[in-house]
């Protein structure tokens, strides 16, 4: 884990890289501290929106000055566009470049290479890079350092001067002896999916099982796929806390978030193959409920005993041995009480299972608040909830004007934002409940404006409580599911005197392409 740290610190690196220079042009069309004529030939180069996300207005222009470029356009998307010398951009390339090649370096080679790692190959421009394992010593722990790898690729593309809708770096991790392709990553599937390959959340492949063409699996029944596995669901059920079947004196448990409760369903599986098998890969399953609201979930691994959980993504299952999966999905807590079915649609290998955890009713399984308004603009007051028809309702939970931003019930440990000196945030907080059939990114439910007096405008950025409401985490990768309610957060770093002065505070805020307006002050 260490090694993975270090090489995504080499990654805020590179993205800091010109900071160091210090390059500004002179004031009257003199010289730069290279020695580059103010009037030679410019480019322009757009920077996609994810290398800038928590980023204000002010730290960009501060990196422009800092990188000695001529200057920048912000775009409505996040993606900013530098304006520099042809010079100044093969400089850039070349620091990426140097990066790259140091990562490369460290991962195969000294005291930071990585044990799988056998080489590394890849395109020019980057758009693809191949790393061979070994396949004996490959874990999914390695599949992290894509990351890097198509971050800085997709970087490196950017500066070329490649449109930012066709910027893509795709990383795949191949055995050296049979060439298989043992997992992919790319930078396009970071910026279509908030949420990445090793979080909970994401949306799984088995979201596409058609319900009609699966086969239905009932508790207890055994199924055998000859030379693969033999698999049965040992138990399903719904409850606010899943802890192992037969707790040791310490173990591992999962409590659900307050509001939320989570359907656990058990498979054992017993590889019949000849090979270790990797648990994380062996189920990939979706939740069905009331026959239309789809839920994601992930998996973790019965041990010693059954008394206590581990983590699927570090667990291998030798050949001829039986372990206990669970599958967990988090769900609103009226649906323990509900008369909604609950069905698993569920991936084991290439076969395809239906698993009933209840039998009930299909459809509407819930309804909007009594008290919410279908408002799709205006103004909107605290409290007041807008329902948005078949997408969505809301209300704005609060808004403070703070130098520390602290989730309303902080827990032992937890986030916080603190303003820089001489600035506070406005912290804007929304509860949105989903009432779409899929989940939906964090990131992509709201965007918003804030203006002071009438005229000064400020842009944000957004971040998702979580733990009951304890602690904070990242929109981008966050999702909320359906019929869920989350707590979102836009925070505004503006001057001091915004605390203190009388002018006027409001916020432009858009939600399911409605745009409202809230008054801070």
């Amino acid at each position: 884990m260490k090694k993975l740290v270090a090489l995504l610190l080499s990654f805020v690196l590179l993205l800091s890289l010109a900071a160091c220079t210090g390059n500004v042009f002179g004031k009257n069309g003199g010289e730069n501290s290279d020695g580059l004529q103010a009037d030679e030939e410019l480019s322009d180069v757009t920077v996609p929106a994810p290398f800038f996300d928590g980023m204000t207005e002010d730290k960009i222009e501060k990196k422009v000055k800092e990188n000695g470029y001529s200057g920048y356009v912000m775009h409505e998307d996040g993606s900013v566009t530098y304006t520099m010398t042809k010079t100044k951009q093969d400089e850039m390339l070349k620091k990426i470049k140097k990066r790259m090649n140091d990562t490369i370096k460290n991962v195969l080679q000294g005291q930071d290479a990585v044990d799988s790692f056998v080489s590394i190959d890849y395109t020019d421009d980057y758009s693809e890079i191949n790393i061979h394992v070994n396949a004996d010593k490959y874990t999914k722990w390695d599949d992290l350092y894509a990351f890097t790898f198509y971050m800085t690729g997709a970087y490196y593309q950017s500066f070329m001067g490649i449109e930012s809708g066709k910027i893509d770096t795709v990383v795949r991790f191949i055995d050296s002896d049979t060439k298989e392709v043992l997992h992919t990553d790319s930078y396009k599937d970071y910026v279509n999916d908030p949420g990445s390959s090793e979080d909970p959340d994401h949306l799984n492949e088995s979201s596409d099982i058609e319900k009609d063409t699966t086969t239905p699996l009932a508790i207890q029944e055994h199924v055998v796929v000859s030379d693969i596995y033999e698999a049965f669901v040992d138990y399903a059920q719904i409850t606010s806390d899943v802890v192992p079947p037969v707790p040791g004196s310490w173990y591992s448990h999962y409590q659900a978030e307050n509001g939320k409760a989570y359907i656990d369903v058990c498979v054992g599986y017993k590889n019949l193959s000849t090979r270790n098998q990797r648990a994380d890969e062996i189920i990939d399953a979706t939740l069905l409920y009331g026959g239309k609201y789809q839920y994601t979930g992930f998996s973790i691994v019965e041990e010693r005993n059954r008394s206590d959980f581990t983590y699927s993504n570090i667990t291998d299952i030798s050949p001829l041995s039986m372990e206990y999966l669970h599958y967990l999905f988090e769900v609103p807590a009226s649906v323990q009480t509900s008369n909604g079915s609950l069905v698993v649609l569920m991936n084991i290998g290439r076969n395809q299972y239906r698993v009933v955890v209840r039998e009930g009713e299909d459809g509407e399984v819930d309804s909007p608040n009594g008290n919410a308004v279908a408002k799709t603009s205006g103004e909107v007051k605290t409290d007041e909830i807008v329902a948005v028809m078949n997408d969505c309702e809301f209300y704005v939970d609060y808004a403070n004007i703070t130098n520390d931003v602290k989730p309303p019930q902080p827990g032992e440990w937890y986030s916080h934002y603190e303003a820089d000196a001489g600035k506070v945030y406005v912290d804007f907080c929304i509860a949105y409940k989903n009432w779409k059939t899929e989940s939906i990114g964090a990131e992509d439910i709201c965007s918003a404006t804030l203006t002071y007096a009438g005229k000064y405008k400020y842009s944000g950025f957004s971040m998702v409580e979580k733990e009951s409401r304890g602690d904070f985490t990242y929109s981008n990768i966050t999702s909320i599911a359906p019929l869920t309610t989350g707590y979102l957060h836009y925070l505004f770093e503006v001057p001091e005197e915004v605390a203190t002065s009388n002018g006027s505070v409001t916020i432009t805020f858009t939600i399911s392409n409605n745009t409202y307006s809230y008054t801070v002050r």
